[in-house]
């Protein structure tokens, strides 16, 4: 699939780059040349969505959010690239209260599934 990046916005590009799954999409971007950093913050629509609990899959309603988590991304040019979110928090009646589970990333890490697996594979190959 090829994309007409002069029609297409900041948000949207890294939208199609990360992929991301309904209900999340980019809010905004922000640009941190001191730290060399890009950081791409992503949100859910909660309107409509159905969350699931991460140990059971049974739909659950949301209890609150928690505070903002970045997870390392590749780099965008020279710049290091992350992806911020406050990730939901569901209440299940058989496991209390949950982070919900993101297509990025495993639980608990602070890399995103695609950057670990590079890493992985760089690894692998010294």
């Amino acid at each position: 699939m090829c994309l007409n990046l002069t029609t297409m916005n900041d948000t949207q590009l890294y939208a199609e780059i990360f992929e991301l799954p309904i209900p999340w999409h980019v809010t905004h971007i922000e640009l941190n040349k001191d730290e060399e950093e890009i950081l791409v913050f992503i949100d859910a629509d909660l309107e409509g969505f159905q969350w699931k609990c991460p140990k059971c899959q049974k739909p659950c309603p949301i209890y609150d959010h928690r505070q903002p988590r970045r997870w390392r991304y590749f780099d965008t040019c020279q710049y290091k690239t992350y992806i911020v979110a406050k990730l939901p928090r569901i209440h299940c009646t058989e496991h209390n209260v949950q982070t919900v589970s993101v297509a990025w990333s495993e639980p608990n890490s602070r890399f995103t599934s695609r950057f670990e697996a590079f890493a992985i594979s760089v690894l692998y190959a010294t």
